[in-house]
């Protein structure tokens, strides 16, 4: 949206809470591109621009966001060279403005990515991968009441690998086919405290195939295999220590012993 044409008490489909929201984007240098408050009982939405200077922003939404059911957060590149996006969907009728006046408040403050939850840090991983290698992508993470979703659709590999279904399968993903024919790739009933792992699964996967991350990891498995060898050594040293006071000890006992026995035999 072009604030500089657009009418927010028009846009705002006579909802105070997304007019709210639109000025909050206007305010806080955070361009909207589409809004819907629902229209009643219909999903709600809102999708801003993705760039470095909105990121920081976006991450403090999800992390307000990230005790809420019934929200999908979607990362989304038509294709190179086209504005990247990040979209909020809310579904619960009880929870639409309340969750619009989240994200309104949300934006005038950035968080940093590294104090998200573990899922959403693996899922940003994700889609920097996607971003650095060009591709087009649509990455939505839907969090549920008991189980949460990932869906990933749209892709365009213009410039970057090609993934196969087998990649995909390997990532735990399954296929279908949306209403027009575009191919979806998708994990449901991702349990809570299995989300983390998923991801880091799926994660895994896209590293070795596009070797990101190989350096850094090789690096991090030196770094622990030294760890280990210096808590070895200082156990040991530890141990060596232990055993040269009881041998101390015993030798003193024993020096002690014959001393009193040689008094008695002078007596």
């Amino acid at each position: 949206m072009n604030y500089n044409e657009l009418d927010i008490d028009n846009w705002s489909e006579g909802n105070e809470h997304l007019k709210n929201l639109l000025i909050s984007c206007k305010n806080n240098n955070v361009p909207s591109m589409y809004s819907c408050a629902g229209h009643g009982k219909g999903e709600g939405y809102i999708t801003v621009q993705m760039n470095d200077k909105t990121m920081g922003k976006i991450y403090n939404i999800i992390s307000k966001l990230s005790g809420i059911k019934n929200i999908s957060f979607r990362f989304s590149q038509a294709e190179f060279g086209k504005v990247p996006s990040f979209t909020v969907y809310f579904e619960n009728e009880k929870n639409k403005n309340k969750v619009m006046d989240i994200i309104s408040d949300a934006m005038t403050q950035e968080k940093n990515k590294d104090n998200l939850s573990d899922d959403f840090k693996n899922l940003i991983k994700i889609r920097d991968i996607f971003m650095k290698e060009k591709m087009g992508f649509d990455l939505l993470y839907s969090v549920g009441k008991y189980n949460n979703l990932l869906l990933l659709e749209n892709l365009k590999f213009v410039n970057g690998k090609y993934l196969e279904k087998e990649d995909f399968k390997k990532m735990g993903l399954k296929s279908r086919k949306d209403i027009v024919g575009r191919l979806q790739y998708f994990k449901n009933r991702i349990s809570k405290n299995k989300a983390p792992k998923v991801l880091n699964n799926i994660l895994q996967n896209l590293n070795q195939i596009y070797n990101i991350e190989s350096e850094s990891l090789y690096k991090t498995n030196k770094d622990f295999k030294n760890n280990q060898r210096e808590a070895f050594v200082k156990t040991m040293s530890d141990r060596v220590e232990d055993i040269n006071g009881i041998v101390y000890n015993v030798n003193n006992r024993n020096e002690q012993a014959i001393n009193k026995s040689i008094e008695n035999l002078e007596k």
